[in-house]
């Protein structure tokens, strides 16, 4: 990735930063579609799968596979063993108190799924960068900034409670 950033790095609204180290609209929904079409690989496997064979079957290169699993487990919807891959079996786990504390958020209108979505987005991307590229700066200065806000309604939430 090539930056065209000139202004320090404490210049920039941290809300609109992922713009700079994220794709356009139709990378990311072409993007989401191949999560989904490697999540139902998943799903159809009784007995796990590797990063290989779910390659294979979308078609596309292991390292991409293994890299679309890797979102996904970031997303909570599969979990990897002794490198086979599986489905998180949503309905009979309790969700967990960060997911419960994200529902609240969004049915108060205190942050969008979007927020949520671009968190978790950034999370994959930075795995993604060269270490101390300007990129993963901007994308841990993001994620730094979603975090930050998460905690300010933590504690909003128990001061309401």
């Amino acid at each position: 990735m090539t930056s065209s950033l000139t202004q320090p790095l404490s210049s920039y609204n941290t809300d609109n930063l992922f713009c700079v180290a994220t794709m356009s609209d139709k990378r990311k929904r072409k993007y989401m579609e191949n999560l989904d079409r490697c999540y139902k690989v998943v799903q159809q496997s009784r007995t796990g799968i590797n990063a290989i064979n779910v390659g294979k079957k979308i078609n596309k290169h292991r390292a991409t596979a293994h890299s679309y699993l890797n979102s996904l487990e970031l997303m909570g919807k599969v979990y990897s063993e002794h490198g086979l891959w599986y489905p998180k079996e949503t309905s009979a786990k309790k969700p967990s108190k960060e997911s419960e504390n994200f529902e609240f958020y969004v049915k108060h209108g205190l942050i969008t799924t979007e927020e949520i979505d671009t968190y978790v987005a950034a999370q994959t991307l930075l795995k993604m960068l060269p270490k101390n590229s300007q990129e993963a700066l901007i994308t841990k200065l993001l994620i730094g900034h979603f975090e930050q806000k998460i905690k300010s309604l933590k504690k909003l939430k128990e001061t309401l409670e």
